[in-house]
């Protein structure tokens, strides 16, 4: 059966993906819904699809729903969703900027800058209108710009050391009792 992977082709886990599904008949990658219409499999065959687990939410329901259109025999596994943990805190993400004015609301998304999850977490504050910004851990926080922000989630990435979201929570407290 050929496998279809939803994600980043350059990103492990869908290199790790790809090396296990080598004994397939076929192998493509997507990361967006034209790839999907490119895709050589034949509709009337059943195809597997898996995901890399970091993507945004919206991207795999948006290639999902391609995938099912073309591909009537579509086999999906839970293998073919993001992890709960990600899907949850995009979610948290998006429904805080939109319950209030994102002109003035914030995100700072603690996490990794080589992390796929993290970085979607930005991407959503974003596409919603809020500001955002990344940190690795406390040392980053002057870069940040809170100005005119009267709204602040913090969240941080699914791999992200509980331990360094609470030590970013410590500086911040002290950085606004000043």
């Amino acid at each position: 059966v050929p496998v279809v992977i939803v994600g980043h082709a350059a990103h492990v886990e869908v290199l790790g993906l790809a090396g296990e599904c080598r004994n397939s008949q076929g192998v493509a990658i997507v990361k967006d819904v034209v790839a999907v219409s490119n895709l050589p499999f034949p509709k009337e065959k059943p195809i597997g699809v898996v995901c890399q687990t970091t993507v945004s939410s919206g991207m795999v329901d948006t290639i999902l729903a391609a995938l099912r259109a073309r591909y009537p025999h579509l086999l999906e596994s839970p293998a073919s969703e993001i992890c709960t943990a990600t899907r949850d805190r995009q979610r948290a993400v998006r429904d805080f900027v939109c319950a209030g004015d994102p002109a003035a609301t914030g995100v700072l998304v603690i996490g990794g800058a080589n992390s796929s999850n993290t970085a979607r977490l930005v991407e959503i504050a974003r596409e919603v209108g809020a500001l955002a910004w990344r940190i690795g851990g406390p040392s980053e926080l002057s870069v940040c710009d809170f100005a005119g922000i009267m709204r602040l989630g913090v969240t941080a990435g699914a791999s992200t050391p509980e331990s360094t979201v609470r030590d970013v929570a410590a500086k911040m407290t002290l950085l606004t009792a000043r």
